[in-house]
């Protein structure tokens, strides 16, 4: 699995809650043609989910806020 950064406006606790809620419900374990596993990809949705700034809305994953 690739290591991922992102800058966020919740505490790494509330990170952690984030990814225990969102990771279980949505990823599945194995690996496509292209090497890329699933893991990764709900994990980068997950990280773009974050708010950025104090304020900010979270958003679904796919760019759109909820």
């Amino acid at each position: 699995m690739a290591g991922y950064q992102r800058k966020t406006a919740l505490s790494p606790s509330e990170v952690m809650a984030e990814a225990e809620e969102f990771i279980p419900e949505m990823v599945g374990f194995y690996t496509d043609g292209l090497r890329t596993s699933r893991l990764d990809y709900e994990v980068q949705r997950l990280l773009n989910r974050l708010p950025y700034e104090p304020g900010d809305r979270r958003c679904a994953g796919s760019g759109k806020p909820t």
